[in-house]
């Protein structure tokens, strides 16, 4: 990981590594599922928010997974004050326009980490992943944000 992906502002002497898409990425396995939940009463097929169906696809139908373009870097006081240092795994569901359709937390460290990781993929931009048809996809992918103290 690069300098650029870390940061220490202040004098805090935090350093937020933000983790990248890896591990073992999800998806549904199906290229027929719907994802979670049913249409919202009156919009057939649709999500709820005016874009388009979430379709999430299994590796099996992706030729190119979701790539970071930026997730914001945030700080969880617990680092500093409690010396408190680990990895909160998410389950991020990235849409085929590389916006974030949804995050949970998968393992958290506790003392607020996870809430604070949670907003920050909530914000992120990826490159979409790419079916084998060579069109953008929905997916489902775990990501690592790492809390760590700084030198």
């Amino acid at each position: 990981m690069d300098a650029s992906q870390t940061t220490t502002s202040g004098n805090s002497g935090v350093k937020i590594t933000p983790g990248t898409p890896g591990g073992t990425p999800g998806g549904t396995g199906s290229p027929e599922s719907k994802g979670k939940g049913g249409s919202p009463k009156g919009t057939p097929g649709g999500t709820g928010d005016g874009g388009p169906t979430w379709e999430p696809r299994g590796e099996l139908y992706i030729r190119e997974l979701p790539a970071v373009v930026n997730v914001p870097q945030e700080q969880c006081p617990a680092v500093q004050k409690l010396g408190i240092e680990g990895v909160v795994i998410l389950t991020v569901q990235v849409r085929r326009d590389g916006t974030v359709k949804d995050v949970k937390i998968a393992k958290d460290i506790g003392h607020g980490c996870g809430k604070i990781a949670t907003k920050a993929l909530r914000k992120a931009k990826f490159r979409p992943a790419i079916a084998t048809n060579g069109q953008p996809a929905d997916f489902e992918l775990r990501y690592e944000y790492e809390f760590q103290l700084g030198d």
